[in-house]
């Protein structure tokens, strides 16, 4: 869905070990807290961005990868918001690696990505492994509603 807007960009955001241990305290959920400290994004933008993710594993490091309305001209913007939602990274590679972006593509193969570890990620945290922003949600809705209609008229 990002894609078509011609503005999607794939992101992975490595979190500070503050930032995990609160999330895994938080009544919201991993997921919640992560996607509170990420509406910052709003204030930076000006605008709230389309944005999806999913919390993951590797190596017992908790993280996230996601997908978010993005081009060339917020990119800088949406990363220091991202590193400033994920804290403090314990990391030699602090700047340089903490949040990175890659090109969108296939969009349904970076699902598939970001979800490959949920059982071992359901082990480590409460609630919610995912966290999909209202606008992208309510986007999403409109468009199975239409496609939907779509397909019953065309076997009607």
């Amino acid at each position: 869905m990002l894609e078509a807007r011609g503005a999607g960009k794939a992101f992975s955001l490595n979190c500070g070990p503050d930032t995990i241990n609160a999330a895994q305290r938080s009544r919201r959920g991993f997921a919640g807290y992560l996607h509170h400290r990420i509406r910052d994004l709003r204030k930076a933008l000006g605008f709230d961005p389309l944005c999806a993710f999913a919390v993951d594993v590797e190596g017992g490091r908790l993280h996230i990868h996601g997908a978010i309305e993005a081009n060339e001209n917020t990119l800088d913007v949406i990363r220091a918001a991202l590193c400033n939602a994920g804290g403090t990274w314990a990391s030699p590679h602090h700047g340089a690696k903490q949040c990175d972006f890659d090109f969108l593509d296939p969009p349904d193969g970076w699902a598939v990505y970001c979800l490959r570890h949920r059982g071992k990620v359901r082990r480590l945290i409460e609630g919610s492994q995912i966290s999909i922003s209202n606008n992208l949600r309510r986007l999403a809705k409109a468009r199975y509603r239409g496609d939907r209609r779509r397909l019953f008229s065309a076997v009607a």
